[in-house]
């Protein structure tokens, strides 16, 4: 049939794209139950002529895939089928929204004497003794803000979190990570850590404190920033945030 064809050619596209050893055998081993594959070109021609039934609707999300590979496309393959078209960009939102924080926590700490300490002043959380190399790491951001009523300067940790944190509440990994960095570097009798994450509508805050039956670990400030508002204003809910 030709859209087994069709299907057969888009796997052997994609496996030109793969550099990954498990996902090459994987795409080889699937392309081999599909009948030998022919061009690109005679692949699209074949794909702009189809006219979905009731008969061959199954094939209709396999056909869109093989569009976007066989064209090379993007985003704005995904809804032609439909006869409408979407603008995009494939971005890697962690990383993206991880440089907004920076960017947003540093405007906010600055005007009140604050810094961001950069990541080599060796000031990461070291692991050793383990199997392997000695590790290192530590969290998005690194504040040094002025500490109130002295002339001394405490670190904040922040760590900027994709995630719908306005939906669900914070993961147990999470608030592991965070009550390490508190732990790591802010003062023992207040240890202290931010979680930033995006909050499309509306700005948010809540304060998450953990304690075993001994004594208290430690708190996590969750801000959701509203990502339909103005950079200044932004600004502003960081600014009042911090300590």
């Amino acid at each position: 049939m030709w859209d087994n064809r069709v299907l057969g050619t888009a796997l052997k596209a994609a496996l030109s794209l793969t550099t990954d050893s498990r996902l090459a055998r994987g795409l080889h081993d699937a392309a081999g139950a599909f009948p030998r594959p022919g061009t690109p070109a005679a692949a699209l021609r074949a794909l702009e002529r189809t006219q979905y039934t009731r008969l061959n609707a199954r094939y209709r999300p396999a056909h869109t895939w093989a569009r976007l590979l066989l064209r090379g496309g993007g985003v704005t393959d995904l809804l032609t089928d439909d006869g409408t078209t979407a603008g995009g960009l494939l971005l890697a939102m962690p990383a993206l929204w991880e440089a907004v924080v920076r960017r947003l926590a540093t405007e906010a700490a600055v005007p009140r004497g604050g810094r961001p300490v950069p990541s080599n002043e060796g000031t990461g959380i070291t692991v050793r003794g383990d199997l392997g190399s000695t590790s290192t790491f530590r969290p998005d951001l690194l504040l040094s803000l002025p500490a109130p009523g002295t002339d001394q300067h405490a670190l904040l940790p922040i760590d900027a979190k994709y995630k719908r944190y306005d939906r669900h509440g914070v993961s147990a990994d999470d608030i592991y990570q965070l009550l390490t960095y508190s732990a790591g570097y802010t003062p023992a009798e207040a240890p202290t850590a931010f979680i930033v994450h995006p909050q499309p509508g509306e700005y948010a805050r809540r304060t998450l404190r953990i304690g075993s039956p001994q004594h208290d670990l430690g708190v996590i400030h969750v801000l959701g920033i509203d990502t339909h508002a103005p950079p200044e204003q932004a600004s502003v809910w960081m600014r009042a945030a911090l300590p």
